[in-house]
């Protein structure tokens, strides 16, 4: 099995490519996180203005669309872990 290999900026963009690897078929959530950083990536994030699970997205490109703007419009590179937790891709930390 090939695994993509991602290169990004932002911490909270990784919260995207977990769920594109997922919806694309590279692994089966959850996954166990090992994260090692000088800063708090484990804050508790503002409350959201839409829910962090995708309603009405059935096809894969929609899904996929609708995890990178989330990450992009509601994450943050200090509170992105906890929703990877409560969406189901990612599990131990």
């Amino acid at each position: 099995m090939d695994i993509p290999i991602y290169c990004f900026n932002e911490h909270n963009q990784a919260f995207y490519f977990w769920h594109r690897a997922r919806i694309e078929g590279h692994f089966t959530p959850p996954l166990d996180l090992i994260h090692i950083d000088a800063h708090n990536d484990m804050d508790i994030p503002p409350a959201f203005s839409e829910s962090l699970y995708p309603k009405n997205k059935t096809d894969d490109a929609s899904r996929i669309e609708f995890y990178r703007r989330f990450a992009s419009d509601h994450l943050t590179i200090s509170d992105f872990i906890l929703p990877a937790i409560l969406s189901g891709v990612v599990h131990n930390v």
